[in-house]
């Protein structure tokens, strides 16, 4: 029999069928090409990674794909960049009101999605109070145990 529409997926196997359900969306800031590359490798075959390597790359994705994040991994440290990631925290959440804000950071809307630290200074985020002053809803340590990541997006996204 020739394979058709209706009775055959043209030599798609089952396991290699397209999932009908949309991967979430996930914002990674982090100066480092090679954390940027581990993150994408560990964690795309649960979500859509967005890559950002400064404040100014990460400000474009929150004005042009704001919609369609659902959440965000910040590092703290952004070599380079005008705005630490506590700064583009607390200006993603809305409590950044600074009139001295570079021009690209400026009108952005926020956003309710939840945001992540990941930084080889957690202690000091814990200590300070960081995290809960910039929105944040947690913070994870470098080197990322990944299946704590995982499991952790998984409940702040409603499942995965």
């Amino acid at each position: 029999m020739k394979p058709t529409r209706k009775n055959q997926s043209w030599g798609r196997k089952r396991s290699d069928k397209v999932s009908d359900r949309r991967k979430p969306h996930i914002l990674y800031v982090d100066d480092d090409d090679t954390n940027r590359e581990i993150m994408k490798l560990r964690l795309q075959k649960h979500y859509t990674l967005i890559l950002a390597a400064s404040d100014r790359e990460a400000c474009a994705v929150m004005r042009d794909r704001h919609a369609e994040l659902d959440g965000i991994l910040m590092d703290v440290e952004l070599q380079g960049s005008e705005l630490n990631g506590i700064e583009l925290a607390k200006l993603f959440k809305g409590r950044l009101h600074d009139p001295r804000l570079p021009a690209y950071a400026m009108g952005l809307r926020t956003t309710a999605a939840p945001l992540f630290f990941v930084t080889a200074f957690d202690q000091e985020l814990r200590q300070n109070d960081a995290v809960s002053e910039s929105g944040g809803d947690g913070v994870f340590a470098k080197p990322v145990d990944f299946a704590e990541l995982h499991r952790t997006l998984e409940r702040a996204l409603g499942g995965v």
